[in-house]
């Protein structure tokens, strides 16, 4: 009976313990390369490159790829002070570091940068890769924020955009604490080429949604 209540109080120490940081599920490396290597693969990105996620969150997937980085310049990037934040970054950072057995920071270099409603607050022409995840829908100007994604690209860079569309079965954005309209592809293309992209490619589907790759018109 002792050795029951033993493991019993041992669970329920698991189970209520802290997690390492705010803002994103906590994975082990095994799950990390589950869902981020055919990510990973999608992007493209070599060592020597500079990489840029915006609309981050906490950055916690951002860091989670970084794991399968070598050599790259990350920009981590989002609007909401109170979702990314340095503190809780580096504490990201830390636990993805121990994950592998090996010091992050060593291997890539991270910058945090906050943004605005109609400005990613990204370098001119810094990024050879620049990723977005379930933004598209949610630019409250989104005219004059795919023109800033356009800004930020090297003229030889590429954007990859992954978000739901509008479908007969899904017509607003699941997510609870979204709940906006989705948009149609159709309509989201042409947007796309007004802003001065052209459309490069549509990957096959990685979980549930597809990445648009994007390069710029010049």
């Amino acid at each position: 009976m002792k050795r029951f209540l033993s493991i019993l109080f041992t669970l329920m120490l698991g189970a209520c313990a802290p997690k390492p940081y705010t803002g994103g599920p906590v994975f082990k490396q095994r799950k990390v390369q589950e869902i981020y290597i055919p990510v990973v693969r999608v992007l493209n990105i070599r060592p020597g490159a500079t990489f840029a996620d915006v609309g981050a969150g906490s950055g916690v997937s951002t860091v989670m790829m970084s794991t399968l980085m070598d050599s790259v310049r990350i920009y981590v990037q989002d609007i909401d002070t109170a979702t990314l934040n340095q503190a809780n970054l580096d504490k990201v950072i830390s636990y993805y570091s121990q994950q592998i057995g090996e010091d992050l920071k060593k291997r890539n270099e991270y910058h945090l940068t906050i943004g605005g409603l109609v400005s990613t607050g990204l370098p001119d022409q810094a990024f050879d890769v620049v990723h977005t995840n379930a933004t598209a829908h949610v630019f409250s100007d989104r005219s004059r924020m795919l023109s800033d994604l356009r800004r930020i690209l090297k003229p030889t860079g590429l954007l990859y955009v992954r978000d739901s569309f509008w479908s007969e079965k899904e017509q607003v954005c699941t997510d609870r604490s979204c709940a906006k309209p989705l948009l149609k592809i159709s309509s989201f293309l042409s947007e796309m080429e007004d802003a001065g992209f052209k459309f490069v490619g549509e990957s096959p589907p990685i979980g549930a949604y597809p990445f648009y790759t994007f390069a710029r018109v010049d």
